[in-house]
């Protein structure tokens, strides 16, 4: 009985994730974005502000650290483009210089980590902004979020009603079908 109560619980908090995801729009609309600098966007999206219940100073502050990250991050994207295009063209090059692509694939890891550090950086200061109560709600999101790709599909073969503001799912989600077309060219 505990754990139908602990799954059930599990379940609703991996809905309200998909209702936070769901609110942003289809991913070919938005704008691309690095791994991880979501966080950067101007503003706390509105489904995670009543979400964590923040207040007017809390969103300000966050707002705040935003800024800072996507300043502190922005030189590290731009070179970590740079050496993703140089990377690709040494690996295009004949012969190929194994010495040049490794040590691009090192300064592209390097960068990579660089950014993981600020992320966590970030991570950390926007949970100071943030009550005890307000960091449960957060860490429970964090569990939805693990479990995101597991209700998608149970959501996806009917098992579980996905949540009432994600948009026509359908029986097979949102714009998808049972049967996927082959790769190759367009008849």
């Amino acid at each position: 009985m505990r754990f139908a109560k602990y799954t059930i619980a599990v379940l609703l908090l991996a809905g309200a994730a998909f209702a936070v995801f769901a609110q942003q729009g289809p991913a070919a609309k938005r704008k691309p974005m690095m791994a991880g600098a979501q966080a950067a966007q101007k503003g706390v999206p509105q489904a995670l502000a009543d979400y964590l219940k923040l207040t007017a100073d809390q969103e300000a502050q966050i707002s705040a650290l935003q800024t800072s990250f996507r300043d502190a991050v922005q030189p590290l994207a731009q070179q970590l483009r740079a050496k993703s295009t140089e990377l690709r063209k040494a690996m295009k090059s004949d012969p190929v210089d194994s010495a040049k692509v490794t040590a691009l694939r090192t300064d592209i890891s390097k960068l990579r980590d660089d950014v993981k550090a600020q992320r966590d950086s970030f991570a950390a200061k926007f949970r100071d902004v943030l009550t005890a109560e307000q960091r449960t709600s957060l860490e429970a999101l964090e569990q939805a979020l693990t479990l995101q790709s597991a209700a998608r599909q149970a959501a996806h073969l009917g098992l579980i009603a996905p949540p009432e503001n994600a948009g026509d799912w359908g029986p097979f989600g949102a714009g998808r079908s049972m049967m996927r077309r082959a790769p190759g060219p367009r008849r």
